[in-house]
């Protein structure tokens, strides 16, 4: 959550909305965590990946709405994975959402390495044989282009938008990373990344 809280909190003036943004991002892992569980079941038994994912994304909806969280944190929540690319792909998104979106996208484990760092390392993975080649199938099919293309056109245009939001005036790509050393330069305690 810190990432996104740096984020909103040097674009968004109310401190309400920048905690909000930062819980969404830290419920996203209740998302990651049934994404993960239902393609482990998919795998077990030869079914549809991408259905799998989207069913996920039903169940995690239907999870966190039933122990509480407002429909505002849920929507928030689902700006990540296949469910916020669809948005961004749509132009459906809020800045709160989008900033959601760009935090998850440069996020690896608990460890803050900036977007291209996140999806440079995993591409092997994206090859035919890969274990998320489905992925990128998939995304071919809808959008004709692959994981990474399909990133890259919504990432780095976002990445740039954010930049000029916070005034940021490095390297674009430094973005993430220049944030979380500012947050941490001013409260030095150990944080959650997302």
């Amino acid at each position: 959550g810190a990432l996104a809280y740096g984020i909103a909190a040097s674009i968004i003036p109310v401190p309400q909305s920048a905690t909000r943004i930062a819980t969404a991002a830290l419920v996203h892992d209740a998302y990651k965590r049934r994404e993960y569980e239902a393609l482990e079941r998919a795998k077990q038994n030869c079914g549809d990946l991408p259905a799998a994912n989207r069913q996920a994304d039903r169940e995690s909806e239907r999870f966190l709405r039933n122990i509480g969280f407002s429909p505002r944190i849920i929507a928030l929540a689902q700006a990540t994975g296949d469910l916020g690319l669809k948005y961004m792909m749509q132009g459906w998104t809020t800045l709160d959402q989008q900033i959601v979106f760009y935090a998850d996208c440069c996020v690896s484990n608990y460890d803050i390495v900036g977007y291209k760092k996140r999806f440079d390392d995993p591409l092997i993975h994206f090859q035919p044989g890969g274990r998320y080649d489905f992925v990128d199938a998939d995304l071919i099919r809808k959008y004709g282009k692959t994981h990474r293309e399909t990133y890259d056109g919504i990432v780095l245009p976002l990445q740039t938008k954010l930049a000029v939001l916070t005034d940021f005036t490095g390297d674009p790509n430094k973005l993430a990373v220049s944030v979380m050393a500012e947050l941490m330069a001013n409260d030095p305690q150990p944080r959650q990344s997302r």
